[in-house]
């Protein structure tokens, strides 16, 4: 009945949520193994449409693990399966995390840049899409790089009128830790004055 109806499928994307939900716990390489292995299996069978999520989360799990070089590939890969499946829900989280990926794992001096490039567009994808909370993961995200570029003044403002329109859910992570980098964001900028 199983093979019948599809359901091995399904299975596979409850194996890769299973791999993400082991990582998060333990960082355990039996979670990267089974999201891999979940994202092998469903593309065995044709399937591509929630790849592009896939890979990110496999992204997200391999960054958390601290390997950069992997993980800029799987959410390169991710980018590229985007434009083929037209499921564009996950692009905005693709291109913050290739933003993040760069800045982390090339020494270049270009890097800065091409970070900016690809953050400023996950900020672009989010407003597009009246994706808040992305918007404020990406919004985090380009301004704890434009910090360093010496432009905290430029990412306070921008962070704070994404923050802004939040009327709930304050006790969530995403905006817990924009809060920490929005406080942050504004002691720098006020001892500028000073």
């Amino acid at each position: 009945m199983r093979g019948k109806h599809g359901i091995e499928t399904f299975l596979e994307m409850g194996n890769v949520m299973l791999g993400w939900a082991q990582n998060e716990e333990s960082h355990d390489p039996g979670g990267l193994e089974l999201i891999r292995r979940g994202i092998a299996s469903w593309r065995a069978t044709g399937a591509d449409l929630v790849v592009p999520h896939f890979q990110q989360i496999l992204a997200a799990a391999l960054l958390e693990n601290g390997n950069y070089g992997e993980a800029l590939t799987a959410i390169e890969q991710a980018l590229a399966l985007i434009p083929a499946t037209a499921d564009h829900s996950f692009e905005a989280e693709c291109w913050r995390l290739k933003g993040d990926l760069i800045w982390r794992c090339r020494s270049d001096s270009a890097r800065l840049d091409e970070a900016e490039n690809c953050l400023s567009k996950a900020v672009e994808i989010s407003r597009q899409q009246k994706a808040l909370s992305l918007e404020l993961r990406a919004q985090v995200s380009l301004g704890q790089l434009l910090t360093q570029k010496g432009e905290a003044e430029s990412a306070q403002r921008s962070l704070a009128e994404t923050y802004a329109q939040f009327q709930e859910d304050f006790g969530s992570e995403d905006l817990r830790q924009a809060k920490t980098a929005l406080d942050r964001l504004r002691s720098l900028t006020s001892c500028h004055f000073v």
